[in-house]
């Protein structure tokens, strides 16, 4: 109960390409993964290259610095940019 009420501000380092790069690959169920799925109940098969990843963390990083550093909430955003024609087409494809 005290700790609630504490004002403690902790403030983190900003996220690097690496560490983003990381995010798109490490864990299990990422967000690389979560597309393939998704576009596979559309019989789409879906591969990202090693550069095009490498690519998508580079932008991420680049936009946290410039726009606004949302995190590792700005993948989700350039994902979803990259993946709306495509999801859009999906049943065409």
């Amino acid at each position: 109960e005290l700790q609630g009420r504490l004002p403690i501000r902790v403030e983190l380092d900003a996220l690097t390409e690496r560490d983003l790069y990381r995010i798109l690959t490490e864990p299990e169920a990422n967000l690389l993964a979560q597309q393939r799925a998704l576009l596979a109940t559309e019989h789409v098969q879906l591969d990202f290259t090693d550069d095009a990843v490498r690519e998508l963390a580079r932008v991420a990083s680049l936009a946290n610095r410039t726009i606004e550093n949302i995190g590792a909430r700005r993948l989700h955003t350039c994902i979803e940019r990259i993946m709306d024609d495509i999801s859009f087409d999906a049943a065409e494809l």
